[in-house]
C-alpha cells in the first residue's frame, strides 16, 4: 500500500494503515513532492493570521501579491500536526525495534503516472533534488494530494450574474480556472448582494479560508449581510499585532486606539479553545 500527499490527511491515513497493520500486514510507504513532512505552524503570533485584521488586509492587497503569499505560507495550513508527525515516528521506531517493516518513507518525489500492470500499480517517479526517474510498485494507491478549487457547474446559469476575477472561460485542464471575485461579505454576484460563498475565497481572504474554526466568523459575516443587521455579533479586532503600515504618522497604542474603544474582545489560547469545542 501506497500513500501519496503530505498534508493532514495523507498523515492520518498513513498512521492509521501503519497501526492496523500488525506483524504479518500490508507493508505501507509514503511519497510526497514536498521537499520534506512539513509540521503546520501553531505558536500564537503566526494563529493571529486567521483574525479578522489579517483577512482585512489581505483582502486590499492585490492579486498577484495575495498569490504570492498564498504560495509562501502553505506550510502554516497544509502541513501536518507536529504531534501526529511525532506519533509517526514513535510508531515506525517500535516496529523497527520489533524487526518489523517500517515501509519506504521519501520526499521531493513527484508523481508523473500510474499504471496498472499484471504486479498491481506501477507509479512512475522522479526525484526533485536529483531528477533522476525511478519506479515504485504498489498493491494500493491512496491519493491524498488535495484539490485545485473550479466553479461548480450549476451555476452555469447564473455565470453571466458573476464577477469573475479572470476574463475568460476555464475549467480544470484549461488553464486556471476561473476565480470569483470575492468582497469581504463573501459575495461574488456583480451587485455584490446577493450570492455568496464559502471555502471559495483563499485567493482573497487568505488562509483563514479552509479554517474550519473560521466558520462562525464567516456565517455571522453572510448572516449579517443577507439580513441587513447583526444577528451574531461580528468581532473586528482581536490580535495584538498589525497587518501593514499604520495609517497615521505613528501607531497607536492599544489604549489611544479610536478603533478600539468599546469592544471587548475575549481571546483564547488554543488549549482554551479546543476545550470550548469539547464542550
Amino acid at each position: 500500500m501506497t500513500v501519496v500527499g503530505s498534508g493532514q490527511s495523507a498523515a492520518e491515513i498513513f498512521h492509521d494503515l501503519v497501526a492496523t497493520s500488525g506483524h504479518s500486514g500490508p507493508r505501507v510507504d509514503w511519497i510526497t513532492r514536498s521537499p520534506r513532512f512539513f509540521p503546520m505552524e501553531y505558536t500564537r503570533l503566526t494563529l493571529e493570521m486567521t483574525s479578522p485584521e489579517y483577512i482585512d488586509h489581505f483582502h486590499g492587497l492585490d492579486a498577484g501579491t495575495r498569490d504570492r503569499l498564498l504560495r509562501e505560507q502553505r506550510s502554516l495550513y497544509k502541513g501536518i500536526d507536529a504531534e501526529l508527525i511525532n506519533e509517526i515516528h514513535d510508531l515506525l521506531y517500535r516496529r523497527s525495534a520489533h524487526g518489523l517493516d517500517t515501509g519506504l518513507l521519501v520526499a521531493a518525489t513527484a508523481l508523473d503516472g500510474a499504471t496498472v500492470d499484471e504486479s498491481g500499480i506501477r507509479l512512475d517517479l522522479h526525484c526533485d533534488d536529483t531528477g533522476r526517474a525511478w519506479q515504485h510498485h504498489t498493491d494500493g494507491l491512496v491519493m491524498a494530494t488535495g484539490y485545485s478549487a473550479t466553479a461548480p457547474r450549476f451555476l452555469d446559469g447564473i455565470a453571466s450574474e458573476i464577477d469573475w476575477e479572470d476574463p475568460g472561460p476555464g475549467r480544470a485542464g484549461e488553464g486556471r480556472p476561473r476565480r470569483y471575485r470575492v468582497a469581504r461579505d463573501h459575495t461574488i454576484d456583480l451587485a455584490h448582494r446577493r450570492v455568496h460563498v464559502q471555502n471559495a475565497e483563499e485567493h482573497t481572504h487568505g488562509l483563514s479560508a479552509p479554517d474550519l474554526g473560521m466558520g462562525a466568523m464567516r456565517n455571522s459575516i453572510i448572516l449579517r449581510s443577507v439580513t441587513g443587521r447583526e444577528v451574531y455579533p461580528v468581532e473586528s479586532r482581536i490580535a495584538f499585532q498589525r497587518f501593514g503600515a499604520p495609517a497615521g504618522e505613528s501607531c497607536p497604542t492599544r489604549e489611544t486606539d479610536p478603533t478600539r474603544a468599546g469592544t471587548s474582545a475575549v481571546r483564547h489560547s488554543p488549549a482554551d479553545q479546543q476545550a470550548q469545542e469539547a464542550r
